[in-house]
């Protein structure tokens, strides 16, 4: 009588031996809702705790970058300093072919601040109408990023979109349609 009463009550019977999971799964058989929500609220918890370790991760990275930028820039314009000897009258394009050199043997083994900088300095000499000098660093920006991410990716797609943009300006027309619009399909 006392095992059927506490057999429809949701309590473990003493007929059977009371083993931990045997008493676990009464235990949840009696409290569905509460152990339903604990186990919500937990699955929430740590996923919460998991965006923002990821999140955190992914912060610190970011800063690093532009920490790395930064320091970049704060030595292309110490090579324009005009108190240095070796710098006067240094042109526009010989400091950013510095600068280039720079990203090259500074940042080896930092391939995405590599390729940002790359990518930069051929934009400012697609800027000043230097597409020669401005080709070769973009694709070696748009090399660095096809190994760092997936080839439909937005930065690999920002790259391509540079590359084009010379190609068509050099006169490579059919070239530039054909990387224009794998931009635009990897885009949409």
């Amino acid at each position: 009588s006392a095992d059927i009463q506490s057999y429809l009550g949701g309590f473990p019977v003493s007929a059977r031996p009371a083993s931990a999971l045997y008493r676990a799964r009464m235990f949840v058989r009696r409290h569905r809702l509460g152990v339903s929500a604990a186990l919500a609220l937990l699955v929430a918890l740590v996923g919460g705790i998991s965006a923002t370790v990821w999140q955190a991760g992914r912060a610190q990275r970011e800063a690093q970058k532009a920490e790395q930028v930064k320091e970049y820039l704060v030595g292309i314009f110490m090579d324009a300093d005009p108190e240095r000897a070796d710098v006067t009258g240094l042109t526009d394009r010989e400091l950013l072919d510095r600068g280039a050199e720079r990203v090259r043997y500074e940042l080896d083994g930092q391939p995405e601040v590599q390729s940002e900088l790359l990518l930069t300095i051929g934009q400012v000499y697609r800027n000043l109408g230097s597409y020669e000098e401005a080709t070769p660093l973009v694709q070696e920006a748009m090399g660095l990023r096809e190994d760092l991410f997936d080839t439909g990716s937005d930065p690999v797609a920002e790259a391509r979109n540079e590359l084009g943009w010379l190609q068509y300006l050099e006169g490579n027309w059919a070239e530039a349609e054909g990387t224009l619009r794998e931009v635009v399909a990897t885009r949409r």
